[in-house]
């Protein structure tokens, strides 16, 4: 498959993200997808677990509404990783290691231990997902 499909799957991706936060109410402090996966920094009023599913569900559904994933295809890692941010400052700091930082290993390092591990479910926090997302289909 070509990488303008693998740019067209990302795009979709992002896009679906958008607009179910906007649809929640959540706050989308910053997105990047990537070619294998996809971070999400997002102030949400439910448990990081139930905004990565809705998110991962509403990507799929769009990505296989616009024939751009087959039926049978699995797109998901199993579980995926979130981070409860409880302070302002560690929202920033996310934000800027999700829009910029995503090439430079000594930056994610450095991000990786400043932050906090999560300690409570269900709380008003922002929260970043890696999962997993193919950089194109197979034919």
């Amino acid at each position: 498959m070509s990488d303008a499909v693998g740019e067209a799957q990302r795009r979709l991706v992002e896009d679906a993200m958008r607009g179910v936060a906007e649809r929640h109410d959540w706050v989308l402090h910053a997105i990047n997808v990537r070619p294998n996966h996809v971070h999400v920094v997002l102030t949400a009023f439910c448990s990081p677990w139930h905004a990565m599913a809705v998110l991962k569900a509403w990507a799929t559904r769009r990505l296989r509404e616009a024939g751009l994933l087959p039926e049978e295809r699995r797109l998901w890692s199993r579980h995926g990783s979130t981070r409860d941010l409880w302070t302002e400052q560690a929202v920033m700091a996310t934000v800027e290691y999700t829009e910029n930082a995503q090439d430079d290993p000594a930056a994610v390092l450095a991000w990786w231990h400043r932050m906090p591990l999560a300690h409570a479910r269900g709380s008003d926090v922002a929260c970043l997902t890696p999962v997993a997302v193919p950089a194109s289909t197979p034919q």
